[in-house]
């Protein structure tokens, strides 16, 4: 079965950010997600057909644990767990910081 790479950017960031890295995986399909933070959202349904190895960035790991998709491997980019966890204080507090994120890049963007 064809081998297939998924590309999942973190907070504040666009699909972009894996520009650089592309180019060294020409010999397999690969899809760029973008999750619409400074433009449109893409987030195709992926071909069952194919393996995917799929590369989070940050909360983009987040992101591709919430799909629905099915992966061989799950690669995690300077993941952390804050986002990760179901314990109830750890949420308040991941859900306060992620708010805080919001409010500063709305009103000094430069600042992340």
């Amino acid at each position: 079965m064809k081998l297939g790479f998924i590309f999942s950017h973190g907070w504040a960031f666009n699909k972009s950010y894996w520009d650089n890295l592309l180019p060294h995986f020409k010999e397999h399909p690969c899809i760029v997600l973008d999750h619409g933070y400074y433009g449109l959202e893409y987030l195709p349904q992926v071909d069952k057909k194919i393996h995917w190895i799929s590369v989070g960035h940050s909360l983009g790991l987040v992101k591709l644990l919430q799909s629905k998709n099915t992966f061989k491997a799950l690669i995690g980019l300077q993941a952390f767990n804050n986002f990760l966890s179901s314990d109830k204080s750890l949420n308040r507090r991941r859900t306060l910081e992620l708010t805080i994120m919001q409010k500063i890049l709305t009103i000094v963007p430069r600042i992340l």
